[in-house]
């Protein structure tokens, strides 16, 4: 069969399989250069890329990544695994490591682990049998021995846990203890005198941080209560502030720090559904500024992460460390206090 006037791949030598010389052919460039166009190098020039991508296209043909990774010593791999499937936050942060790993021929792929240690490390196993590019990691067990032995075949390994940052790779972290200040230090500047923080499990690192950062930012001020839970979802928000309705106005928390903006949310239902106004009753601020905070009922004041950047940077340190023996890093990044309705009335979007 003929198509462009060139033999379809099938017709070539009785049905054999397209080869990367005949992409070559069909774009009229050596195969060095598909074969750079193939592996993302940026060393070609955009005409060049847009001959191959096309002939690719045309032809059907599909690389072997098995002969690919057996050559360059690793897949296009670059594995991905997440201990809270639910949280949006982390559909933001993989958003960002996907759309960097493009630009260098990376291929994103995700296991969630659930909290549960021995799913973490079916997925770290998984991904060094497959020679993965690199591993990016929000932890929630000890999963330093196999992060070790990733690194002793060769493979970078990202922590999104600074708390972490001792198991010998890189690590990126948001600073969850000045996250749990601003938060505190906000709700205290409104007139609020009863805190109280809800989230958890309260040994969950990243809940650590920010309780002792809430602790800190409003000591000698007002108390902090805790209200833990053992996930944090609207469901389990929405339960606390069902039990916090049921509380005399007087013995209420006046101002509510949520560990997430899904336990905010659940607690801005409640409070509505128990006829508890927000914010003139109770101010409530999230973390993570999610794309529904914004656009809730009651607007809500959140902590903003830098999301797709913390994917972004995790993929960047992968693709440095593979090109050069460069030392471990740990990054910290900063948060931002995004203020809203659901805290102080009549401040819609300001930020402090």
């Amino acid at each position: 069969m003929e198509r462009n006037g060139l033999a379809d791949a099938d017709s070539r030598g009785g049905g054999r399989p397209l080869r990367v010389k005949d992409v070559a052919a069909r774009a009229g460039v050596s195969v060095g250069t598909v074969s750079n166009v193939l592996n993302g190098r940026k060393t070609v020039a955009p005409d060049y890329v847009d001959r191959v991508m096309q002939a690719v296209k045309e032809l059907g043909f599909l690389p072997n990544d098995a002969a690919r990774t057996l050559r360059a010593g690793s897949s296009r791999v670059i594995g991905f695994v997440i201990a809270e499937q639910d949280n949006p936050v982390y559909t933001d942060v993989v958003r960002g490591a996907e759309e960097e790993a493009e630009h260098s021929g990376g291929i994103v792929l995700i296991g969630h682990s659930r909290r549960k240690h021995d799913r973490e490390a079916f997925y770290l196993g998984a991904f060094a049998a497959q020679r993965a590019r690199g591993v990016v990691i929000q932890p929630y067990g000890d999963v330093a021995a196999e992060l070790g032995r990733l690194r002793s075949q060769g493979t970078p390994t990202v922590v999104l846990d600074a708390g972490r940052s001792g198991w010998g790779g890189s690590s990126i972290s948001m600073d969850g203890e000045e996250g749990g200040r601003l938060a505190a230090r906000h709700l205290v500047e409104v007139g609020r005198r009863r805190l109280a923080f809800v989230g958890g499990p309260l040994d969950f690192l990243a809940v650590e941080q920010r309780v002792r950062g809430a602790r800190a930012g409003a000591e000698g001020v007002v108390p902090i209560e805790a209200f833990e839970i053992p996930d944090m979802t609207i469901e389990e928000g929405h339960g606390v502030g069902s039990q916090i309705a049921l509380r005399p106005a007087g013995e209420r928390p006046d101002g509510i720090f949520a560990g997430n903006d899904l336990v905010a949310l659940g607690l801005l239902n409640a409070f509505t559904q128990a006829g508890i106004r927000v914010p003139d009753d109770i101010s409530i601020v999230g973390y993570d500024d999610i794309g529904l905070a914004a656009t809730a009922w009651v607007p809500l004041t959140s902590i903003r992460q830098p999301r797709e950047e913390t994917g972004a940077a995790a993929v960047r340190i992968i693709d440095e460390e593979r090109r050069e023996d460069l030392p471990a890093r740990h990054l910290q990044l900063r948060p931002e206090l995004v203020i809203r309705a659901s805290s102080w009335p009549g401040r819609s979007a300001a930020n402090s």
